[in-house]
């Protein structure tokens, strides 16, 4: 009976113990199981994370997620900002609270102490949007918008209530004997603070470090809307999201999660800034459109050119000629000398260049006719000391080769004769200079210019600004694409092309597929076109049939044109003929459709043409203008080419 009764109670005991490692797997499973679900997800391909039956072990796992966590959501970058910033806060904000908190407890019978303490308590129950718009404000007035050190110390801010709440009643379980037996020994305020109440406290300190911790890695609020390029881990949860389009963004392929963070702040300062600041946005604070002329644009209007340098009110029209005082004084810069360097406008911001127009005489002599190509433009922003513009003058107007034409379009108009007009907006916050270096032979006798700008309240977070920059190879290497644009780093948008193109060889040449590589691409593009006449808007060799012979047409539209061709010189000379390489000039604007890059872009273009026996590489002269918007400082620009090598052929 002895041993039956051991080995009942033994089968109990054995009972038990299988009945508790039961509840104890399935309180695993229930606890692990999500972990899992996740992590399988995270490893199965996208065509396989939906299919039924469901697969608990994914057949062909992949890390492409992991790989698009790094590349394109950029979690190694949040990750340091996260730490950078959560760990400066708790670290200094932990000895503001432990000093706070001491100071607090210890003379709360000094009049006006509990008071304080009282106050900031109660801040506490204000809520955090309340105070947003009158913070953001502040923050961009003095700088620390979009910096380390204000969202530190916003973050700081938003942990010294509830620390020094805590701590405080921490520091009321001190004896304060001990500290007076440590006065007493010799120690200092510091001493008894490192060696008494430090050690005591450290429960305390860990517990609301913890706390903090997880306060400030889950804040989204802060770093969202007080910042527009250091985001955090918190600020990645939203565009995960995004992707799918669960806020009803229309969102295509081509934006990467970036951009939907980009869309959540700006939405979101908007709604919270009230339907003014969002009427502004779309044209009352010097944004002006047909469809919105009649609305105050909230600016000041001004302009500069020869006679008014500085573009000062009430300071046009000064000068006087043999008419008279304010007679047409001074409508042109004289003589400008052979490598001078004149500014044609130096304004100081914010304010938006609206329209520019020059012309200047295209030759000096019979021998030195590519005043076109000779000058040069520069525009710089916001005291940069490398130019956000460097074009040869008529390139940057589409007027490649030296030689002036007719373009009728919308960002750029050239009429008769050499009328040269720009309207880009070109948005400044604190300065805008515009730079001529004549690097022709000879002085430029006279050149006439305008420069029409507003200056406003001020420009949207996120205004980018006008970058062009001009390239050339002089014969193009055969199976290699011409680079239009490379070496651009940081967030913006390209927005048009001006090709200049001397063919070299016979036959059609407009194979050729422009490429743009967006953000990381490397071995293929993102956004690749079907021909060089495809991407100008034209189509089957822009021909019409005239008496038995292909004839290329000529055309100009809004966004899109063909407006140059010769193969003929405009000078006459006795002793030689006027023929020249073909030359083409082309110009396409993304205005309607910008190509948008949160990173960097690469542009390039093919140069393939087609024969009696097909496709065949070629190899020609082509040169360049890319037209983009970006955020500042930029990369620095491939050396210009000495004035030689930017003659036409």
């Amino acid at each position: 009976m002895k041993t039956k009764r051991i080995s009942n109670g033994t089968s109990g005991k054995i009972g038990i113990c299988i009945i508790r490692w039961v509840v104890f797997a399935l309180i695993a499973f229930v606890v692990l199981m999500p972990v899992y679900w996740i992590f399988i997800s995270s490893i199965t391909p996208p065509g396989e994370l939906f299919k039924s039956p469901i697969e608990y072990l994914p057949k062909h796992p992949s890390l492409e997620s992991y790989q698009f966590l790094v590349s394109h959501v950029g979690l190694l970058e949040k990750i340091r900002n996260t730490i950078i910033i959560i760990g400066v806060t708790l670290i200094v904000g932990t000895f503001i609270c432990i000093l706070g908190a001491y100071g607090f407890y210890r003379f709360r019978d000094r009049k006006g102490v509990n008071l304080a303490f009282l106050f900031i308590v109660a801040t506490m129950l204000i809520p955090e949007v309340v105070t947003a718009r009158p913070l953001y404000e502040f923050m961009r007035k003095v700088g620390l918008f979009d910096t380390y050190p204000g969202l530190i110390i916003l973050y700081i801010s938003s942990i010294v209530p509830f620390t020094i709440l805590i701590l405080r009643g921490f520091v009321g379980e001190i004896p304060v004997v001990l500290e007076e037996a440590a006065a007493i020994d010799g120690a200092g305020f510091w001493q008894r603070m490192r060696y008494i109440i430090l050690p005591l406290m450290k429960p305390a300190i860990a517990t609301v470090c913890i706390i903090n911790f997880i306060s400030c890695l889950n804040n989204f609020f802060t770093p969202l809307y007080y910042s527009n390029h250091i985001q955090v881990l918190s600020v990645a949860i939203v565009q995960l999201p995004l992707r799918d389009n669960m806020y009803g963004v229309p969102i295509g392929d081509g934006l990467d999660h970036s951009d939907a963070d980009h869309i959540v702040r700006r939405n979101l300062r908007e709604a919270d800034h009230g339907w003014d600041y969002g009427r502004r946005r779309e044209g009352m604070s010097g944004y002006t459109s047909l469809g919105n002329l009649f609305l105050d644009q909230h600016m000041e209007s001004r302009s500069i050119n020869a006679e008014n340098p500085t573009g000062e009110k009430g300071r046009g029209g000064m000068a006087a000629s043999g008419l008279g005082p304010s007679r047409k004084g001074a409508p042109c810069l004289h003589d400008i000398p052979s490598g001078a360097r004149v500014n044609l406008a130096a304004i100081e911001g914010p304010g938006i260049i609206r329209h520019i127009w020059i012309t200047v005489p295209y030759k000096t002599t019979d021998a030195d006719c590519f005043v076109l190509r000779d000058l040069v433009l520069r525009f710089y922003w916001d005291d940069e000391t490398l130019p956000s513009v460097e074009v040869p003058l008529g390139d940057f107007f589409c007027c490649g080769f030296g030689r002036a034409c007719m373009v009728n379009s919308l960002p750029i108009a050239v009429v008769p004769n050499r009328g040269l007009n720009c309207y880009f907006q070109m948005p400044f916050r604190k300065s805008a200079r515009i730079e001529l270096e004549n690097q022709h032979k000879n002085p430029i006798p006279a050149f006439f210019y305008q420069v029409d700008y507003s200056l406003v309240e001020a420009l949207p977070e996120d205004a980018l600004y006008f970058h062009a920059q001009w390239r050339r190879e002089k014969i193009t290497q055969k199976g290699v694409d011409y680079t239009i644009l490379d070496g651009v780093k940081g967030r913006g948008q390209y927005v048009g092309t001006y090709l200049a193109l001397t063919t070299l060889e016979r036959y059609w040449y407009g194979e050729g597929e422009v490429k743009f590589y967006l953000d990381g691409d490397r071995e293929y593009p993102t956004i690749c076109g079907t021909g060089t006449e495809d991407y100008f808007g034209g189509s089957w060799s822009f021909a019409r049939q005239e008496n038995g012979k292909t004839v290329e047409q000529q055309y100009c539209t809004p966004y899109l044109g063909y407006p140059y061709y010769s193969s003929h010189d405009t000078e006459h000379n006795l002793y030689h003929n006027d023929d020249t390489m073909p030359q083409r000039g082309f110009y396409r604007w993304h205005i309607e459709d910008p190509i948008a890059f949160s990173k960097d872009i690469r542009v390039t273009i093919q140069q393939i043409g087609v024969g009696y026996r097909g496709l065949f590489e070629r190899q020609d002269d082509v040169a360049s203008v890319a037209y983009w918007y970006q955020q500042l400082p930029h990369e620095p620009f491939p050396e210009l080419p000495g004035v030689e090598d930017r003659w036409p052929r």
